[in-house]
């Protein structure tokens, strides 16, 4: 009897690990608990108690490391921590509401005429909702495939456009820095050029003319 509990409770922990670690695979995309690792015998040890313990504290560890990283479980815990009902089916002999059996049966009255309604209105959208020919269809479906390669086509001469367009930009951007920048750069230096030979032509007048002065 011992050794059935306990393998029902070591069980129930695999269990546990394996939800646990396919909860985190979907959020994540990796999994810190490893299941087959939990299986192995030299982890399920004959002190049973210890083992418990420490793999429910490691199960706890590694759920409360996944709520910090998802925003989803911790809200789902917080759900459970508030409505902890939510979270517990109701079995089949528990009533769903609390309503005593005239008032569910005045609500049923209620909407009694809203059920032939709806029965005819969804009978009338199947009735009247033509169904395409056989034909059609099969003639749709034997002109995917030249669908598919004119959407092919059409998207290999967007991409050689856009390639087109990229070289017509470089060269265009290209010829805008040759006459622009380096332009400007070229004309810049030539006023310098001339500008420092009219002062040295200045500088040798106004030399000439100190000399003379001097000599008179």
């Amino acid at each position: 009897m011992a050794s059935t509990a306990s393998q029902t409770t070591l069980e129930t922990l695999t269990f546990l690990t394996t939800r646990l670690q396919r909860a985190e695979f979907v959020l994540s995309g990796q999994a810190s608990v490893d299941v087959q690792r939990a299986q192995e015998p030299e982890h399920q040890a004959t002190n049973l108690s210890g083992t418990v313990t420490s793999r429910i504290c490691h199960l706890e560890s590694a759920l409360q490391a996944l709520a910090a990283r998802s925003s989803t479980v911790a809200e789902i815990l917080e759900l459970h921590f508030r409505y902890p009902d939510l979270f517990h089916a109701l079995s089949a002999t528990t009533a769903p509401s609390t309503l005593s059996t005239s008032e569910l049966t005045s609500i049923i009255l209620a909407s009694a005429p809203l059920f032939p309604t709806t029965s005819s209105r969804l009978s009338s959208i199947i009735n009247d909702t033509p169904i395409p020919d056989a034909a059609s269809s099969a003639t749709l479906v034997s002109l995917q495939p030249r669908l598919t390669d004119l959407e092919l086509r059409r998207q290999e001469e967007q991409a050689q456009e856009i390639a087109e367009l990229r070289k017509r930009s470089a060269k265009v951007l290209e010829r805008w820095y040759e006459l622009s920048a380096l332009g400007a750069g070229e004309c810049w230096s030539e006023w310098e050029g001339r500008l420092a030979a009219v002062e040295q032509s200045v500088r040798r007048e106004e030399n000439a003319r100190t000399r003379e002065e001097g000599m008179v």
